[in-house]
């Protein structure tokens, strides 16, 4: 094998992963307001008013996640992207951003492509099930 397949086929296979997961985390986003009552969707609400009007996000701010927020959301917003769904986006950045570092640590520490891509992938997988408080 030529080096240059060798270098495309290492870029391009941890890549399927990813894709898999963002097909599975685009069919959930939120693209609707969030009017519920709910104990696990009360964030979802308060994101979607604060990153659309330059609020702030709990005590602490989370200063980082709503400046970028902030502008992320007022490009997508000129682009035609709605107001609910435009937070939803934010949010899956910052996730394929988290996702693609883990990756690069775990390959990093094992020197091994496969190991890496399904650590990432169990991760995320695993988060849904790491927020999940046990009512319904």
């Amino acid at each position: 094998m030529t080096d240059a397949r060798m270098i495309r086929r290492k870029t391009l296979i941890p890549l399927l992963p990813l894709a898999a997961l963002l097909v599975i985390y685009v069919t959930s986003l939120q693209t609707i307001p969030n009017g519920s009552e709910h104990y696990f969707m009360m964030d979802v609400g308060e994101t979607q008013i604060v990153l659309n009007t330059w609020g702030t996000l709990h005590a602490t701010g989370y200063p980082l996640y709503v400046m970028s927020g902030n502008l992320t959301v007022a490009v997508l917003r000129l682009i035609g992207v709605s107001a609910a769904t435009a937070p939803a986006v934010v949010s899956l950045i910052w996730l394929l951003a988290a996702l693609g570092l883990i990756y690069a640590l775990m390959r990093h520490l094992t020197g091994r492509t496969g190991i890496a891509a399904l650590v990432a992938a169990g991760l995320r997988a695993d988060a849904h099930g790491l927020d999940s408080r046990g009512d319904s």
